[in-house]
């Protein structure tokens, strides 16, 4: 691990369990608010259309949210092992800009980009 990213080491816990407490309060809402009745107001098909799409971007914001609430989690047990700050992919240090953007990240600049053009190479094109 990087001598900087050990020093640094509390700060990203803290970093880290604040993105965690934020990011779950966030989920717990969507799924309460999923969960809520509609009202009985009269709707013609223009609302219904605008509340089905409204109901999927709040779902699409969910999904994201528990996506980034697992990869904290992963990050929280990493520093609990020792392994933070080491990419799960080459064992290198990963880069301290890239763990203060982003402390959840498990991957170094070098195997985030050969993760991301594999993601292009698999996007089907519309």
């Amino acid at each position: 691990m990087q001598s900087c990213a050990l020093m640094n080491l509390d700060r990203y816990r803290q970093q880290l369990l604040t993105q965690e407490r934020d990011l779950s309060e966030r989920v717990d809402r969507a799924l309460a608010n999923s969960r809520e009745p509609r009202d009985e107001m009269p709707r013609d098909v223009g609302d219904e259309s605008m509340d089905d799409e409204l109901e999927s971007e709040r779902f699409a914001r969910a999904e994201a949210d528990r996506a980034v609430l697992d990869e904290v989690r992963d990050a929280l047990h990493r520093i609990d092992d020792g392994t933070f700050g080491t990419c799960v992919t080459g064992g290198e240090p990963i880069e301290e800009e890239r763990l203060d953007a982003m402390p959840w990240t498990p991957y170094c600049r070098k195997h985030q980009g050969i993760r991301d053009a594999s993601d292009l190479t698999r996007t089907p094109t519309l």
